[in-house]
């Protein structure tokens, strides 16, 4: 009786191995021999199951190995298939394929072996651009969800986007990649910036700086496709340089200031003021070149009506940088439009034109200048009598009124030169056209203000 029911539990035992067993071994066939991915994914959901249900003792090594390592096959090539009934057996394949890929490579590290070790080792490096890639595919439908003004559906595919630009950055980490891939974690917290998770975004920048991110990539245009592709590296970009596949092989600048500027706007829209006016403070110290971060420390001093700061932020700026005609731009906007020095304001924006005589916006502001200057000349001559005495004053000053005028001429065709269809260029250049007595050209110009604004 004993040995009738050891015999009985032995046949049992194999039973049980048995079952997944059949199935693996059918679902490497299929996929093997067959390149059946229908079939094989069938056998290999019933081995899963199977073994899902049971101790993972109780599986033998050698087939533990095949499931896992050809669980993550089979659906890779779910994933990659062009037929499209294929890819429609499983919405998840991808994420399938990338996490047994790895659970392949450590468990068979775990156990000294090699039944599939080096296989699934050497496809991992293939799946993760993947899943990064799918992340960037989504953000691409969220712009162009949008477009289309459906801002829900533009929330979902970025949700998504970060989903996977975090599942790469995990999995980028794990034996046998063991890289932390920066770059992920950055667009991950785009995301959260676009969807408005400033906390969220808050953490991702906060560690970024603390990880020292600098966000430099490489990139070169496809010979084949035309298209510009990021390398992984460096080494890859020289590689795939010397070997000709891609062409205008170029790095990109560094990222620093804009995490920066990212991570203090997330405070400010997460009402942690005094962190956004710090974060900025620390920025321009590291930057102070940086355009965006000028324009947000000026708006910090403007909003508490600290001209004179913004002024000496300015200066200190142009020490670093004398020939940048940004700078005195601004500079000359301050004093225009906050201080209401226009002497200091016309010295600026000289000095931003003696830079760079195209540059059309501190053209524009000159010209504003010389009619404000001409508009003076009204309140004098309306305080003039029609007595024979003051008629000769106020023709003296309608001249004097007229050659200032001319003055602004020049700097607004420079800017309606450089700048053509802008409306304000346009109605301040007829306005001069008038008061010089240019009647035809400034009639000549209504056509140009309707074509702009109807853009």
């Amino acid at each position: 009786m004993k040995k009738i029911l050891i015999i009985a539990t032995t046949l049992l035992s194999f039973a049980i191995f048995a079952q997944e067993s059949t199935h693996i071994s059918s679902a490497i066939i299929a996929i093997d021999q067959r390149q059946d991915v229908k079939e094989a994914k069938e056998y290999i959901d019933n081995a899963h199951e199977i073994i899902q249900g049971k101790d993972a003792a109780s599986v033998s090594k050698k087939n533990m190995g095949k499931y896992l390592h050809y669980y993550a096959r089979i659906h890779m090539a779910i994933s990659q298939s062009k037929d499209e009934d294929i890819r429609a057996l499983d919405d998840e394949a991808l994420d399938k394929a990338l996490a047994y890929f790895f659970k392949s490579y450590a468990y068979e590290t775990s156990i000294k072996k090699n039944y599939f070790r080096d296989q699934s080792k050497n496809a991992i490096p293939g799946i993760l651009p993947l899943i990064t890639q799918r992340g960037a595919q989504f953000d691409q439908m969220a712009q162009m969800a949008i477009q289309q003004g459906n801002e829900e559906d533009a929330k979902m595919y970025r949700q998504k986007a970060y989903d996977d630009f975090m599942t790469a950055y995990a999995y980028a980490q794990k034996d046998p990649i063991n890289r932390i891939d920066t770059s992920l974690y950055y667009n991950a917290g785009l995301m959260m910036v676009s969807n408005q998770d400033y906390e969220t975004a808050i953490k991702h920048f906060e560690e970024l700086i603390d990880m020292g991110y600098k966000g430099i990539s490489f990139e070169g245009k496809n010979v084949e496709t035309g298209k510009f592709e990021i390398f992984p590296n460096e080494k890859t970009a020289k590689v795939s340089e010397e070997r000709g596949t891609h062409i205008e092989v170029r790095q990109s600048e560094p990222v620093t200031a804009e995490l920066y500027k990212m991570l203090a706007l997330s405070y400010r829209q997460f009402d942690q003021v005094e962190k956004y006016k710090e974060t900025i403070g620390k920025a321009r110290k590291l930057f102070p070149e940086n355009e965006e971060l000028i324009r947000e420390e000026l708006s910090i001093f403007l909003e508490n009506e600290e001209y004179e700061k913004a002024i000496a932020n300015i200066d200190a700026s142009l020490k670093n940088d004398p020939e940048n005609p940004l700078f005195l731009y601004i500079k000359g906007t301050l004093y225009y439009s906050n201080i209401k020095d226009f002497d200091k304001a016309k010295e600026a924006y000289a000095g931003a034109l003696e830079i760079d005589p195209e540059h059309a916006d501190a053209n524009y502001m000159m010209g504003v200048l010389y009619i404000d200057e001409a508009n003076k000349f009204v309140e004098k001559m309306n305080k003039l009598t029609t007595s024979a005495a003051d008629m000769k004053k106020y023709d003296k000053l309608k001249a004097e009124q007229k050659e200032v005028f001319k003055k602004a001429l020049p700097y607004f065709q420079k800017a309606n030169e450089v700048n053509p269809g802008d409306v304000d260029v346009l109605r301040a250049l007829q306005q001069v056209y008038f008061k010089t007595g240019s009647k035809e050209k400034a009639l000549a110009i209504d056509d140009e203000i309707e074509a702009a604004l109807s853009k």
